[in-house]
């Protein structure tokens, strides 16, 4: 079978499983497929956003070097592009998929993520079991109220 993207001769193993079933109809590689797949969501293959994480010194939140296994991720503003789609106007970098799963469970609102932060560096007190008897196997320390 000929890959309509790099034009070689593959087996049927380097294509989707139902490839062999449609003969008729243009088939990409899975590597090729996978391309185009991103240059139709982002403008952008995998090659470019290793080029831009290079370029932002690795993910543009945690600055972790290495993506995931599922490769640097394209952020941007949903307001703009809902969905999986994508365009230049709404791109705000590359970031790794953990990064991007953060910024999806905050639903993009940074006033979460300010939450969120402030909770990571709130002094831990026995406020938070109040309704419980305070005790040094809940919160490490025995501060009963007077």
């Amino acid at each position: 079978m000929i890959c309509a993207g790099c034009r070689q001769d593959l087996t049927a193993e380097h294509f989707a499983p139902s490839a062999p079933l449609w003969p008729e109809k243009t088939h990409y590689c899975r590597p090729c497929d996978r391309r185009r797949v991103q240059i139709a969501k982002h403008g952008i293959d995998t090659g470019q956003r290793a080029e831009i994480a290079a370029h932002q010194g690795g993910c543009s939140i945690c600055g972790h070097p290495e993506p995931s296994s599922r490769g640097w991720m394209v952020d941007h503003d949903h307001e703009c592009c809902s969905g999986e789609k994508s365009c230049p106007k709404c791109r705000r970098g590359v970031v790794c998929h953990w990064c991007n799963v953060l910024l999806a469970n905050a639903f993009d609102r940074p006033q979460i993520l300010r939450a969120a932060a402030d909770y990571l560096e709130a002094e831990k007190s026995c406020v938070w079991h109040m309704p419980v008897a305070c005790a040094k196997r809940i919160c490490g320390k025995d501060e009963r109220p007077a």
